[in-house]
């Protein structure tokens, strides 16, 4: 399979010292019925409302206050014996990973990783899901692109960790339309 990925926005930063990244915004126009959009809610009350999602084409957009945390994980595509995409952030290496196990019988895991500062704690992810394409932006600094095969047809469950104590300050959830 062939990836061309979405299309981006690239600029630099106000002060001119850093590359930026995101989504180009007439992907929202693709966004069709939106299933969660909360804000201030607790880790805990999040998963609770992801756990009613079965999707495998879907924006998820998501900021949160990992101040108090060692680490936050977004978990996507997970179900079946081996199937899960993780999105994690090490805040003491100040890293972004993704890996995925969902990549057919005998292939090994894929892992992406680049650096990722976080200021006054908060990490914003815009993330992309197209049945086996998993792209995810953060704090406009980071893309990171995930082909993720999965084993089961309705590996469809989402759902976010942390080591520590993570606030959601928002979260969005909205399946995405067809281009055709």
């Amino acid at each position: 399979a062939h990836t061309a990925g979405l299309a981006r926005r690239i600029w630099l930063s106000n002060d001119g010292s850093d590359l930026m990244i995101a989504p180009i915004e007439a992907l929202s126009s693709l966004h069709g019925e939106v299933l969660i959009d909360r804000q201030n809610i607790s880790l805990e009350a999040a998963n609770q409302l992801l756990s009613a999602v079965k999707e495998d084409m879907y924006c998820l957009r998501l900021t949160a206050d990992v101040s108090a945390a060692s680490s936050f994980t977004v978990n996507i595509l997970q179900g079946g014996r081996w199937d899960c995409t993780t999105y994690t952030y090490d805040a003491a290496a100040q890293v972004i990973h993704g890996s995925t196990e969902n990549k057919g019988d005998g292939a090994p895991t894929s892992y992406v990783s680049g650096p990722l500062t976080v200021q006054d704690g908060i990490l914003t992810m815009e993330l992309y899901v197209d049945r086996s394409l998993a792209e995810a932006f953060f704090n406009d600094h980071k893309a990171l692109t995930i082909r993720a095969y999965t084993e089961e047809p309705d590996s469809e469950g989402i759902t976010l960790a942390a080591e520590g104590k993570v606030q959601i300050r928002s979260i969005y959830l909205a399946r995405m339309k067809p281009i055709f």
